[in-house]
C-alpha cells in the first residue's frame, strides 16, 4: 500500500498534525492508505475536513479494518 501511495504520488503518506491549539483536522497517514488496502468506501465516507471524532466520521471511523488487527489479541 505504501509503495503503491508512493508511486501514485511521489511521496510517502505521513501524518498530518497542525501546530498548537487550532480547529483544523489531525489526519493519520494510514488515512490516505485506506485505497491502498482495499478501503476505498471507508475513505470516501471519510471527510477529511473535518476532525476524526466529527459526528460526521463516525461511520468510517467505527469500520473495521480485518488487515489492521491482530490476529493474537484476545480483544476484538
Amino acid at each position: 500500500a505504501v509503495h503503491n501511495f508512493n508511486n501514485s504520488f511521489n511521496y510517502l503518506p505521513s501524518s498530518v498534525r497542525p501546530a498548537g491549539l487550532t480547529p483544523l483536522p489531525r489526519i493519520a497517514g494510514l488515512t490516505f492508505l485506506l485505497p491502498y488496502i482495499e478501503q476505498q468506501n471507508a475513505y470516501s465516507q471519510y471527510d477529511r475536513t473535518l476532525n476524526w471524532n466529527h459526528v460526521n466520521n463516525r461511520p468510517a471511523v467505527q469500520n473495521r479494518i480485518n488487515i489492521l488487527q491482530c490476529p493474537s489479541t484476545p480483544n476484538p
